[in-house]
């Protein structure tokens, strides 16, 4: 079966997140890169054409209201803390470029529009 289209479960919204994560993340947060000579994390960032529902999707099942570990913004963080962006490692390492940021290379300006939209989905969550 040849795939005609790639479309992404949820609303516009989680479409267009699930999209961004996909693409500035997911190439390195997957389960692929897991485990492998840089250790990454066991979050899946990327998108898949077999999720039906928000809920079934890597990123939601590996990163929503899933503890980071991480101590930044704050010890006991979620990756993603639904709700509350600010709350959120995954949003708070997009918004900084203090050595900490992700991506964690060759990135030296926010991409702003992209991170306000992450916030946005973040809180409606």
């Amino acid at each position: 079966m040849m795939l005609t289209s790639y479309d992404l479960p949820g609303t516009p919204e989680d479409m267009e997140a699930l999209g961004y994560l996909h693409a500035n993340c997911g190439h390195c947060h997957n389960s692929s890169v897991t485990g492998k000579v840089v250790a990454f994390p066991n979050m899946a960032l990327w998108s898949v054409t077999s999720a039906e529902q928000l809920p079934d999707t890597p990123p939601f099942l590996t990163a929503v209201d899933m503890a980071s570990g991480y101590p930044l913004p704050f010890a006991g963080a979620m990756r993603i803390d639904s709700g509350d962006h600010a709350a959120s490692t995954i949003w708070y390492r997009m918004s900084v470029r203090d050595g900490t940021q992700m991506p964690p290379h060759s990135t030296e300006v926010v991409d702003q529009a992209g991170l306000d939209m992450i916030a946005a989905w973040i809180d409606s969550l």
